[in-house]
């Protein structure tokens, strides 16, 4: 899968222009290495629902819409 091939891991300063807490960067780092929501839930000892609920609140700090769009953004900032 695509996002198995991705194993990006933030910078302090790309955390810092995110504002990201340390709990966000890991949903984060865990969600675009293609881990579904159950198996961070099980890593993290979280219910579903409330990695689902960081997941939707990545979204709307990085104004995106779907994982895919998620790893398009950092992709592209690996990029540059």
């Amino acid at each position: 899968r695509v996002f198995r091939a991705f194993d990006h891991r933030l910078t302090p300063a790309e955390t810092a222009a995110l504002a990201l807490s340390p709990r966000h960067r890991r949903v984060l780092r865990e969600l675009l290495a293609g881990r579904s929501e159950k198996q961070v839930a099980q890593d993290l000892a979280l219910s579903r629902h409330t990695i689902h609920e960081y997941e939707k609140g990545l979204y709307a700090h990085l104004a995106v819409s779907s994982r895919a769009e998620l790893l398009a953004l950092f992709l592209q900032r690996a990029a540059v």
